[in-house]
């Protein structure tokens, strides 16, 4: 016997013995119930595996530096990032990822050069030493996709010892259960920046420290560990 992770078709949404829907977040879940009409029990939640590592070191983090990482493509919203910077001087806003859309990296170069943003450094196709130092170095991560199915990147950027700020939908509401963390617009999002920056070190910590207990979920082991479950289960 075997078992095969379910692929749905809007012409056959049936489901066999040895079949599983396996979503990569409870979102995702969600929206595959409503889309299919499917029941919550046929679906198991999956997350994918990150490499956790060692605790990062957080206490040494006073600058105010925001990274962000994904690849460069209009989904990903790297110009309302810029937008954010624009607005907030006093944070440095280091954006890294590959460019998967050449005009929308250059709209977003011609944007940073055009306004004359100081405060905002570009990194397209960095090296991974290079992206582990930004990681490292910055005190807050910022992610701006609507409707993540899941968002590994902010996974990446706890586990460097960063804070997020997110978009308040998708899957970052389970990666980022801190509401206070989340923002709806720009506007928020500038605000909570502001408001983030006005803590001490201490505060910042006791947030930090909060977000890394919820990392043991997306580590790999614990995907091996819930993958030999799923198997076992569907194998009776």
């Amino acid at each position: 016997p075997f078992f095969v992770a379910k692929m749905l078709y809007k012409f056959d949404t049936s489901i066999a013995s040895n079949e599983t829907i396996i979503a990569n977040s409870k979102f995702t879940k969600h929206e595959i119930c409503k889309e299919y009409n499917i029941l919550p029990d046929c679906v198991e939640v999956l997350y994918p595996p990150v490499e956790i590592g060692n605790k990062a070191t957080f206490t040494n983090k006073k600058n105010k530096t925001v990274v962000s990482l994904g690849r460069f493509a209009p989904d990903k919203r790297q110009l309302e990032q810029i937008q954010i910077a624009e607005r907030l001087p006093e944070f440095q806003f280091d954006i890294i990822g590959f460019v998967n859309d050449e005009k929308y990296f250059e709209k977003c170069k011609q944007y940073v050069d055009l306004k004359q943003i100081k405060n905002v450094g570009l990194y397209p196709n960095v090296a991974l030493e290079i992206r582990n130092e930004l990681l490292n170095k910055a005190i807050f991560f910022l992610h701006s996709v609507r409707n993540e199915p899941f968002g590994i990147t902010t996974v990446q950027g706890i586990t460097e010892g960063c804070i997020p700020v997110v978009h308040d939908s998708g899957g970052q509401q389970e990666v980022v259960p801190n509401k206070a963390l989340r923002y709806n617009s720009i506007d928020e999002a500038i605000s909570l920046f502001r408001e983030l920056s006005l803590k001490n070190v201490d505060e910042l910590e006791s947030i930090y420290n909060k977000l890394q207990q919820n990392q043991s979920v997306y580590s790999v082991d614990n995907f091996e560990n819930s993958c030999k479950r799923l198997i076992l289960n569907l194998l009776g």
